[in-house]
């Protein structure tokens, strides 16, 4: 089956098939469109995913489940990945991954974007000289695959068996591939023919292969030149005869000559009946020796066309079917991409975030309380660095040593560790001969609360002492003999 990328073709993904693969290379495969079905196998056209994004379309050919007990269906489709894996030749479809070991066995070719030459039987704007510039590439991919070596050097012996116009692809780049090597014939083949069995279109096929006689490359070179008469004539060259007629007229040699039913060149002519000879000794004897003729004919009748026009007289034609099979595939693959999952942080984030409501007076609110904290401060500190009047019923004072007189607030910061705020009944004021009057602030500052309160000592870090009191003067005596500076008992001179 070909990997067309005919819309035509095309269908919904067939729910019971259609299940991802995924290879042991890593690469996930997804089918999206169901393109056809072969004698042993389901073609799609799938989506390719690897590691590090890779993303790619890919026609996935897949052993039909209901065979897979089937052990001759199943060497054959392994043969053939086994053969295709080893082209490398732009004339011929290129396989990319082959994964026998799962179940079903399948292997990933290109994808192609064109039409099969069957489709283009019809077509008007394919011209002769275009035409046969396919024929002529379809020569090139079967003469590497005719000439194919296995890795000791010892030819393969390979043979198509099934070249028509349904197994060449034209893509609208203007390149010709030759598809489907399902039943190959090859020299290491695991499975042989059974006597009386016949593989490939009976339409196309040398009179040798319907026999089941053995073939070589010859019996491709027949089909070629089969599709070389429906090139020349216009039509195929068994068209209205029943296959019991056809397979008589084969066995016999009874070929039809092309002139018989149109208009066509001499030499052309004579290039197709070499190539349709009965006997095989009588043909080519390889597709590159039938090309060398066709090539020169090509030349000298002015028969000749790139591949580049032939691409764009395709998509200049076929723009509209072309389209629409974007459009189908685009839908497709829409349709097979599973839902984003859910982010459980993005979860987790709507749960917690606040309703806007609730969001929309938070910060007010904190600004409103930073304004009040700041009035509260401003009220609690003078202009001169000392504490303003509080409406507490207790006294704050800043205390070196029990029984030591207290300092203002802002001159005791930042002092010594010694430090401590007591909250307590204010101690009996001194003599008026030992200590100056306060002044009207510090008494503004000092309010008293309630007797027989206990004075309550906590410690305050980065909190410092009352400043050292001044040393005593002489005339005042030794009594005591000592004072206090910064929490230290010191003894006056004078007095030892």
């Amino acid at each position: 089956m070909s990997s067309t990328s005919s819309a035509a073709q095309s269908s919904e993904p067939d729910p019971t098939g259609s299940d991802v693969q995924v290879s042991s290379t890593g690469m996930t495969y997804r089918p999206i469109l169901e393109l056809g079905e072969g004698g042993m196998a389901k073609v799609y056209l799938a989506s390719a995913k690897g590691p590090g994004g890779f993303n790619k379309l890919v026609v996935l050919k897949s052993m039909r489940e209901s065979d897979l007990d089937d052990d001759a269906i199943r060497q054959m489709f392994m043969d053939e990945a086994r053969l295709s894996a080893r082209f490398n030749h732009p004339n011929l479809i290129q396989v990319q991954e082959v994964s026998l070991d799962l179940d079903p066995p399948f292997l990933v070719m290109e994808y192609l974007d064109g039409k099969p030459l069957s489709a283009l039987r019809t077509s008007e704007s394919m011209s002769l000289g275009m035409r046969l510039s396919i024929i002529s590439e379809v020569l090139t991919g079967l003469e590497y695959a005719h000439t194919l070596r296995d890795f000791d050097g010892a030819p393969l012996g390979i043979v198509h068996r099934d070249v028509s116009p349904h197994n060449v692809f034209v893509t609208y780049d203007g390149i010709i591939k030759v598809l489907d090597f399902g039943i190959a014939k090859m020299v290491t083949n695991s499975t042989r023919t059974e006597a009386g069995e016949v593989k490939g279109k009976l339409a196309y096929m040398a009179p040798e292969q319907m026999l089941g006689a053995d073939i070589d490359c010859r019996a491709d070179v027949f089909a070629v030149g089969s599709m070389l008469w429906e090139a020349a004539v216009g039509k195929r060259m068994w068209d209205g005869v029943s296959e019991a007629q056809l397979m008589h007229r084969l066995a016999i040699g009874d070929i039809p000559k092309p002139s018989q039913f149109g208009e066509v060149d001499p030499e052309l002519e004579e290039i197709i009946l070499k190539a349709t000879a009965p006997d095989p000794k009588d043909r080519y004897p390889s597709a590159r020796a039938m090309q060398q003729d066709l090539d020169s004919f090509r030349t000298r009748s002015g028969q000749h066309s790139s591949i580049r026009d032939i691409g764009s007289v395709l998509a200049d034609s076929y723009q509209t079917e072309r389209r629409r099979h974007a459009e189908l595939i685009s839908a497709a693959l829409q349709n097979s991409l599973p839902p984003p999952p859910l982010e459980l942080e993005d979860a987790a984030i709507e749960e917690v975030a606040p309703p806007p409501s609730r969001a929309r007076w938070l910060l007010p609110a904190a600004l409103l309380l930073l304004a009040l904290g700041g009035v509260a401060a401003s009220r609690f500190w003078s202009a001169d660095g000392s504490a303003a009047a509080s409406p507490v019923s207790s006294e704050v004072s800043i205390a070196a040593a029990p029984g030591a007189a207290a300092s203002p607030l802002p001159e005791a910061l930042g002092k010594t560790p010694e430090a401590a705020v007591s909250v307590a009944e204010p101690a009996p004021e001194p003599e008026p001969s030992a200590a100056p009057e306060s002044s009207g602030h510090e008494k503004a500052s000092r309010v008293k609360g309630p007797r027989g309160v206990r004075p309550v000592v906590a410690p305050v870090a980065a909190v410092a002492s009352a400043p050292p009191a001044a040393a005593p003067t002489a005339n005042e005596g030794c009594n005591p003999p000592y004072y206090f500076a910064r929490g230290i008992k010191t003894y006056k001179p004078e007095c030892l």
